[in-house]
């Protein structure tokens, strides 16, 4: 089954997120993952994903989460800290690991968010467990 680009989020009381709400928090989100990447250290170096997300939600600027011209918001809200865990939830899910386990280096490829294979986004009915089982057959 082919998994839509773009999937419909509800908040935890059921009802739908508005879409310009999850692309402000996706832009935010996809902004936290870049500053996280250009902190690299130094190539003999690595430290995880996870820690490095942790510390630019904390320094990256919230500008497309403005409530108007004057009023800029300086930490999330509750209903954006969990669009935001959806978002990392939705990388963990992908790479199947927790980002603390994930390496800043060479753990995902940020710039295109790609994790490996080309193509759509599937859904197995039988589940993915039907690709280890034809490969070994």
């Amino acid at each position: 089954h082919m998994v839509p680009d773009k999937t419909l989020i509800y908040d935890n009381f059921g009802r739908l997120v508005p879409p310009v709400e999850d692309a402000q928090m996706e832009d935010y989100f996809n902004r936290v993952l870049k500053n996280a990447r250009d902190s690299l250290p130094d190539e003999d170096e690595d430290v995880s994903l996870g820690e490095r997300i942790k510390e630019h939600t904390v320094t990256t600027p919230l500008r497309a989460l403005r409530q108007s011209s004057h009023n800029v918001k300086t930490e999330l809200t509750a209903r954006q800290q969990r669009l935001f865990d959806w978002h990392l939830a939705n990388i963990e899910y992908s790479v199947n690991t927790d980002v603390d386990e994930l390496s800043l280096r060479y753990g995902l490829d940020i710039d295109g968010l790609e994790h490996g294979f080309e193509g759509p986004h599937v859904l197995l009915k039988e589940g993915y467990s039907a690709v280890a089982e034809s490969l070994a057959a």
